[in-house]
């Protein structure tokens, strides 16, 4: 529950970064949504998957087949993520940048 305030967190801070243009922040906002979307259907076909037991074998198995492709689908993104968030903390030209080596200096 507390992954999506920490990454609207970490939005308000490459915005803060970017300033009144911020392409990289909305890159970031669309693979957040991205993300919650596919991992809601994937718990959605897991419970679907596990609740109805009378169904065929074959039906359980491609319920769960989806609901695994839609769990592993965020990787890539996230992956993206990863990349955008550190290309506009790199590229942060304020007086005072925060700092690259970490929040604890």
């Amino acid at each position: 529950m507390l992954f999506f305030p920490f990454l609207a967190a970490v939005a308000t801070f490459l915005k803060k970064i970017e300033g009144a243009i911020s392409p990289l922040t909305w890159a970031f906002v669309m693979i957040v949504a991205y993300g919650f979307v596919t991992l809601f259907f994937a718990g959605l076909f897991f419970t679907v998957a596990a609740y109805r037991t009378d169904r065929p074998d074959a039906e359980i198995a491609m319920l769960s087949d989806i609901a695994f492709f839609l769990f592993v689908m965020p990787a890539v993104p996230a992956f993206v993520q990863n990349v955008v968030t550190g290309v506009a903390i790199l590229q942060d030209k304020r007086a005072r940048p925060f700092s690259r080596a970490g929040w604890a200096t």
